[in-house]
């Protein structure tokens, strides 16, 4: 277990840092000296050890205690969560779920990538280049598209919504169009977007 890990390293390391490392407390460390986790402590650590990797590690204390209690353990949620703490597990967690800005995936053409990273770029308003990103907030995702000048890569043009839709790029896109006056032959990339001259008069 890790209090008697401690007991072993502690010569070696500072207590402090043990206690960070292994996340346990002061306390806890001491009562284990003290001898008030017994031989049933150390037994039922081992059963929940045993009962949450079987689980693949997807067991949380509420499970656990209901896996225990099928084996004839009495024990309740809070014993649980206090065993689980001392054996050192706890649930897997669950990759969040984050939304997708590029869909390669489809049926629909590709633009083709005309740029192929040549970013030699001798005077503004010749390329610009555009991405969204993304943010959680209170009221959902939130989405920003951003239009950048790859001569200065400074930011030309952004517009934020709450989708992803094709008019959050042309949003981004037509107001320094208007601001700017860029010359004929103006190139905007994008990704896995559209490539395309937006003036050609």
């Amino acid at each position: 277990m890790r209090y008697a890990f401690i007991h072993r390293e502690r010569a070696r390391y500072p207590l402090t840092l043990l206690y960070q490392v292994l996340q346990v407390s002061r306390s806890e460390y001491y009562a284990f000296l003290k001898g008030r986790f017994t031989a049933p402590d150390h037994a039922m650590c081992a059963q929940v050890c045993r009962l949450y990797y079987a689980a693949r590690r997807n067991y949380g204390q509420w499970r656990l205690c209901k896996a225990l209690r099928a084996e004839g353990v009495l024990v309740g949620r809070w014993r649980t969560r206090t065993l689980m703490r001392h054996a050192g597990v706890s649930v897997k967690s669950k990759r969040p779920w984050v939304p997708l800005t590029t869909v390669s995936r489809h049926g629909e053409p590709v633009a083709p990538n005309r740029l192929d990273r040549q970013l030699n770029i001798e005077r503004p308003n010749r390329v610009w280049g555009s991405d969204i990103t993304y943010s959680p907030t209170h009221d959902g995702w939130l989405y920003l598209a951003v239009v950048v000048d790859l001569f200065s890569r400074k930011i030309v043009g952004w517009a934020l919504a709450s989708n992803i839709e094709t008019s959050l790029v042309a949003t981004a896109l037509s107001w320094p169009l208007e601001a700017r006056h860029p010359p004929p032959g103006l190139f905007h990339h994008s990704d896995r977007g559209r490539d395309w001259i937006p003036r050609s008069e």
